[in-house]
């Protein structure tokens, strides 16, 4: 038997016949070995149960979460319009960026400039912020921040800034245009923030690009990808590409390897594509924009895609049988937002190097609600994987109203686990265990 298996495989692999399935959109590559994700099937990864009880949220009469046993929830800081994603400083104050309003269905250029990094100390530690400084402003879509070696860096929508607070007063009063990113290309563009994380110890700063369209054939090569730099701003690099729009990435504590999430494409119905949270490698390929899964080849016959990407070629084929397999896939349109991986100890043993990731969406169709924060519980290179629910009640079950929306994701040195919401009730929620 292993012999006719080995046989087959070259026998395929030598006449070249595997580049052809790229023409029939929907028929995988062909395989003879048992894997966790099939190339061409969708196989979601097991879920796990943390047996969540409603707590209600303290500094916010009326309402309630569901979190884990022992676990309990705060308003942290309210009215931070559009809260994005989350860093904490040296002094471990936290520090949340805000940025301005979608209009009319697509990204627009504000012409006011009032996207504003705030720092929230809490200096008593009773869960709450003392107060909203401003310690970054005058920006239009800072979205991502992280400190490195005394400085701050916002990513913009067409930059990421090197700021300094040479006073030491907390407001960043000195900048400079550290590295220029793709920004806004007029009304239809996409996916125009940028996130950043730096790997201290190789010294070295990913940047993700996200796709300026849903599903097309872009001109700018750095668009749909991951980029790599030298800590200094130098060495300019694609890292990974096929990443639609990878908004959350963080380097596991353990192995050093970065991770990313990655929001799907828009135009297959509610139940596909299922998103993904993938372990991003050096010239990795993740299918976009010709596949999603593991190798299974988008529906070229909607009418969409159709104009954009047909004809299909031989290098298309070849991209996608090179596809990078999935570490986690999950039920469609939830938005996989910030990623973060936890290592203090407050937090039980189990939760000790693991990935919580903050779910933005959820069709109101679709089999899985979003609108929550997941743990992803899985060994350090990724294998094993189980997904759980780890925080929901942003939208109350049975019904398609939501109160807030989780975005980021981060913790303070002392374990306590911030959730950012963009919408609604914006600003930010604490999560802490006392059992």
């Amino acid at each position: 038997m292993d012999y006719f298996k080995r046989f087959f495989h070259y026998y395929v692999k030598s006449t070249k016949t595997l580049w052809v399935a790229a023409f029939s959109c929907s028929l995988p590559f062909v395989t003879l070995y048992a894997e966790p994700y099939p190339p061409g099937k969708i196989q979601l990864t097991p879920r796990a149960d943390l047996h969540l009880q409603p707590v209600n949220v303290k500094n916010l009469p009326g309402y309630t979460l569901n979190v884990p046993n022992g676990f309990k929830a705060s308003l942290f800081a309210d009215k931070i319009q559009h809260a994005r994603f989350m860093a904490v400083d040296e002094n471990d104050v936290l520090h949340v960026a805000s940025f301005s309003t979608r209009h009319s269905g697509y990204w627009s250029r504000s012409p006011w400039k009032d996207g504003i990094v705030y720092a929230l100390p809490d200096a008593d530690n009773n869960g709450r912020a003392d107060r909203a400084l401003i310690a970054a402003d005058d920006l239009e879509w800072p979205h991502s921040i992280a400190f490195f070696k005394n400085n701050l860096y916002v990513a913009d929508h067409d930059v990421i800034y090197r700021m300094s607070d040479r006073d030491g007063d907390g407001y960043y009063e000195e900048r400079e245009r550290f590295i220029t990113v793709p920004g806004i290309m007029g009304r239809t563009s996409e996916h125009i923030t940028h996130s950043l994380v730096f790997d201290e110890v190789n010294e070295k700063l990913f940047v993700h690009v996200g796709s300026g369209c849903d599903v097309c054939r872009e001109d700018d090569p750095e668009r749909a990808t991951i980029l790599q730099f030298n800590s200094d701003g130098s060495g300019r690099r694609i890292y990974a590409s096929g990443l639609r729009n990878a908004v959350g990435m963080a380097l596991h504590p353990q192995t050093g390897q970065l991770w990313a999430t990655n929001n799907g494409h828009d135009r297959e119905g509610s139940a596909l594509p299922p998103e993904f949270i993938n372990i991003i490698r050096d010239g990795s390929f993740h299918g976009w924009p010709l596949a999603y899964a593991y190798k299974k080849w988008i529906d070229f016959t909607v009418p969409h895609y159709a104009r954009r990407i047909p004809p299909l070629t031989r290098a298309d084929s070849l991209l996608v049988k090179k596809m990078a397999r999935p570490t986690v896939l999950v039920d469609a349109h939830q938005a996989p937002m910030g990623i973060h991986f936890y290592t203090r100890k407050q937090f039980p043993a189990q939760y000790h190097n693991q990935a919580f990731v903050a779910f933005h969406f959820g069709m109101t169709s679709s089999f899985d609600p979003g609108f929550k924060v997941s743990v992803i519980f899985s060994e350090p290179n990724g294998s094993n994987a189980k997904i759980a629910d780890f925080v929901t009640g942003f939208r109350p079950k049975g019904t398609n109203n939501y109160w807030a929306q989780p975005m980021g994701v981060t913790t303070d040195k002392r374990g306590n686990l911030y959730i950012s919401s963009d919408k609604n009730i914006a600003g930010i929620y604490r999560i802490h265990y006392n059992p």
